[in-house]
């Protein structure tokens, strides 16, 4: 039933952050485009969710990313997240030596190429 609903079905907009539908969100979607970091979805975030792999720097969920944040902290160099991951970006501009990602940096990442 999730895979075929639209942004105009009813069952969609009435979608909330901890529905399970959010395994199968698209950055295009209206409820990919409104998570915040407080919601349940956003901290649930895995690697190997579409939504945290399909990630890119204009989503808004991208930008407002923070070092402590569940989905920041379960970054490796393999995701696509990491990989595309520009220097001014906020989750870039605020790490810190003792945050997961900011020691998982290796001199070929493209954050640290930049």
């Amino acid at each position: 039933m999730n895979q075929s609903l639209t942004p105009n079905d009813v069952t969609y907009q009435k979608i909330k952050p901890s529905d399970v539908v959010y395994e199968s969100l698209k950055p295009n979607d209206v409820l990919y485009q409104r998570l915040k970091p407080n919601d349940v979805t956003y901290k649930r975030l895995k690697p190997g969710d579409v939504v945290y792999e399909s990630l890119k720097p204009k989503d808004v969920m991208y930008q407002s990313l923070k070092p402590n944040d569940v989905i920041n902290q379960g970054l490796t160099p393999n995701d696509v997240m990491y990989q595309s991951l520009k220097p001014n970006v906020v989750i870039n501009q605020s790490l810190k030596p003792n945050d997961v990602m900011y020691q998982s940096f290796k001199p070929n990442d493209v954050m640290n190429q930049s």
